[in-house]
């Protein structure tokens, strides 16, 4: 072999060598009493859980703008509701620069008021459909009177003025506002340590929230559904939507009945 051809087979064993370097013998697996004697079996992947099978909702078209997912559903309040009021909540992504994904509206259900109140949710299944869920929020205000909300005069109303201006859906929602963070801490301000919606839900109207999707997961929760379609985290955002819509029924409520704060 010429000192070419040696050259050439030594550097093909030195590469061969980095690719597959030498194992090390297995080393015996010792076991106590203390120890377990198999190794734990590796949990089965959860199975994706898709947006049709998990909600019973309408695929709504709006003409010239697109099409929402509408979920409408009743429930039965502790108080009576003004029939002019519509209560809103929105989910979104993130500042007003990202898009929005959930708007959940609720009113009276029958044109006197009452305890019975209809909740309705507009969902975009994707980036694409927020024009739609906009532009049906807009379409649920014309008819009140008066919106009620949580943060809703700096965050919420504002978040969906400027994701209007954006898709170029006219939003003329002038009403009465009645901001109930505003008006809680004008209320309850030296009684609690804040007012939160969660303190005021423990303090004021005596009802612990039960563990749900803490807000700050909300939006990777809503990328990751849009990513792969498993409607698990969904069905937990719709959910908490809907408490903080009837908690704003109820606390508004109180705050007309000039009700305490409970320790």
């Amino acid at each position: 072999m010429d000192a070419a051809n040696r050259l050439a087979w030594l550097g093909r064993q030195i590469r061969k060598r980095k690719l597959t370097p030498e194992r090390e013998p297995p080393r015996a697996i010792r076991y106590g009493r203390h120890l377990p004697r198999s190794a734990p079996a590796t949990p089965a992947a959860r199975a994706a859980l898709r947006l049709e099978d998990a909600v019973d909702g309408d695929v709504t078209e709006v003409e010239g703008v697109g099409r929402a997912l509408v979920l409408t559903h009743r429930e039965t309040i502790e108080t009576p509701v003004d029939p002019g009021h519509l209560f809103f909540d929105i989910e979104a992504t993130g500042l007003t620069a990202a898009p929005l994904f959930l708007i959940g509206v609720m009113s009276a259900t029958g044109e006197e008021g009452g305890r019975e109140v209809t909740v309705r949710q507009f969902l975009a299944r994707h980036y694409a459909e927020e024009a739609a869920v906009v532009s049906l929020f807009v379409q649920a205000a014309e008819p009140r009177t008066s919106l009620v909300s949580f943060n809703g005069k700096s965050y919420d109303l504002p978040f969906i003025r400027t994701r209007a201006a954006l898709h170029r859906i006219p939003c003329d929602v002038d009403l009465d506002h009645v901001d109930l963070l505003h008006v809680s801490r004008r209320r309850w301000k030296d009684e609690l340590p804040d007012c939160r919606l969660q303190t005021l839900e423990t303090r004021i109207l005596g009802k612990p929230r039960v563990p749900d999707i803490p807000g700050a997961d909300i939006p990777d929760a809503y990328h990751a559904f849009v990513r792969s379609g498993d409607a698990s985290d969904i069905v937990r955002i719709l959910a908490h939507n809907v408490r903080d819509l009837v908690s704003l029924a109820e606390l508004l409520a109180r705050l007309e009945s000039g009700a305490e704060a409970t320790s």
